[in-house]
């Protein structure tokens, strides 16, 4: 079965946009499409963000574009996003490539949440057919239409032009000589947009067929189960509309175009361990967990990670037997707040000696082991459930003056402190090695938010990246250790 690619361009207008579009994408690949967007992507891309989405536009068959008033003012440089670069990029790449091919291309196609916001489709497609998705019929058009199966076969013209040929099973249309195509008050009535497609039955079938592959290729049990209730509905759909089930009393119901994802299976508390120097760490087991919007995060290998942040006096330790303290005044009596003021080559220097000091490598935890930590097992954009408080975390930008020891404010589940405000800290991406980086040309993450910022910074949804080289009054960091 061939799986055409699709890219999904759009903006980052909020959380519930963002859900939308990867149930958007869950239901194409659900429906046999290769659709794909920046979701599924963890932490960052080797070849970087935007050459990432260059190579993803020149190998999709089609880029569907999600317009709304956000994209369209970004596709057209009117606005700087506030957090990555949707729809900028892909605006440029989309105008050069529409003026070599000349504007002859089917591969963009504009699609709208809400019929209203027809006005924000970028005027390089504005010729090309766009699909409102607010109903089942409407998802099906643009389905049938990327796997290429909309439209009805033409019948066949026979051979003598002069003999009628065989009767088609849908006899052509005959017009009134006297209709003149005028509408209402004088108007053109309107093209039905939406092509002929196959019917319900041969839907049902084919979704059937398409589960039973998966199934037989499912390993994971839940993974089948889930299948399995699926086929088991589509067999009774079969049924009902061959005529060999009788159509229940109560009335059809169409099916939730983005089902909810199944809930998550709470995971293990960790144990809690002490080193030498009487630090507290958290012994994480290696898991999964699906989050609200259906993405799964995953670490693969059991660590532990410092169960606070590094503080001032930790610090000193280092500074006064290496002395490489960063600065003359490094040393302030800063005691238990979190330190602040140094780069990540400071940090990885710093993990470097208690490495060879302990005999136990120690360094920065990778962003997918700083969220799995921070969340203990919650979903939603904070630790705490989908709000947060004062009461909660040390955050609140002008009203602040700076950092709180750590500890100050209440653990997540697990009890790990800090993942909210108080500092950002910083995180590597997967398999980044510590050799590897660079002052100025490598960009490591920072998560958390810190003191300086607003709650909408303190989401795990939310990230920003800086050079290595880089410190600051609001950064600082956690560790973890190797786990053999």
């Amino acid at each position: 079965m061939n799986h055409p690619r699709v890219f999904i361009s759009y903006s980052h207008d909020s959380e519930d946009h963002k859900k939308w579009v990867l149930g958007l994408a869950q239901r194409l690949r659900q429906d046999g499409l290769d659709a794909w967007l920046d979701r599924f992507v963890k932490g960052q891309p080797a070849q970087g963000w935007d050459r990432w989405m260059l190579d993803e536009l020149d190998a999709a068959a089609f880029v569907l574009v999600v317009c709304t008033p956000t994209y369209y003012r970004r596709f057209r440089g009117h606005e700087k996003p506030e957090v990555g670069h949707g729809g900028v990029w892909e605006g440029g790449i989309i105008i050069d490539d529409l003026y070599h091919r000349g504007s002859r291309t089917s591969k963009y196609v504009p699609v709208l949440r809400r019929p209203e916001d027809r006005a924000s489709i970028p005027e390089p497609l504005r010729r090309y057919t766009f699909y409102a998705l607010t109903s089942e019929n409407n998802y099906g058009a643009l389905r049938d239409h990327l796997l290429e199966r909309a439209g009805t076969k033409p019948w066949p013209l026979p051979l003598d032009p002069l003999e009628p040929g065989p009767a088609p099973p849908v006899p052509p249309l005959t017009f009134d000589p006297k209709d003149t195509g005028i509408g209402p008050n004088g108007q053109h009535p309107s093209p039905n947009p939406i092509v002929t497609r196959q019917s319900a039955l041969d839907v049902w079938r084919e979704k059937l067929e398409f589960l039973l592959i998966e199934e037989a290729k499912a390993v994971d049990a839940a993974a089948k189960f889930q299948i399995r209730k699926q086929i088991e509905e589509a067999q009774a759909k079969i049924q009902e509309l061959e005529g060999t089930r009788p159509t229940p009393a109560l009335p059809p119901q169409e099916p939730e175009p983005f089902p909810e994802p199944t809930p998550p299976t709470p995971l293990p508390k960790p144990t809690r361990r002490q080193d030498e120097f009487g630090r507290i760490w958290l012994a994480i087991k290696a898991n999964k967990l699906i989050l609200a919007d259906g993405s799964v995060l995953e670490v693969r290998k059991d660590y532990d990670i410092m169960k606070k942040p590094v503080t001032f006096r930790e610090f000193d330790d280092y500074c006064r037997i290496t002395g490489r303290c960063p600065k003359d005044d490094f040393l302030r009596k800063k005691g238990q707040h979190p330190v602040v003021n140094v780069s990540a080559l400071e940090v990885l220097e710093f993990a470097r000696w208690l490495s060879t000091r302990t005999g136990v490598r120690h360094r920065l935890p990778t962003a997918d082991e700083w969220e799995f930590a921070g969340r203990a097992g919650a979903t939603g954009e904070y630790c705490f459930g989908d709000a947060i408080t004062r009461r909660q975390a040390c955050f609140g930008g002008s009203d602040r003056t700076g950092t709180v020891p750590v500890g100050s404010y209440p653990a997540n589940e697990w009890g790990l402190y800090d993942v909210h405000g108080n500092v950002w800290e910083w995180t590597m991406a997967h398999g980044q090695g510590d050799q590897a980086i660079t002052p100025n040309n490598t960009l490591l993450e920072l998560r958390g938010g810190s003191w300086m910022d607003d709650e909408t910074w303190l989401g795990f949804s939310k990230r920003q990246e800086q050079p290595a080289g880089k410190s600051s009054g609001s950064i600082g960091f956690r560790l973890v250790r190797e786990v053999t």
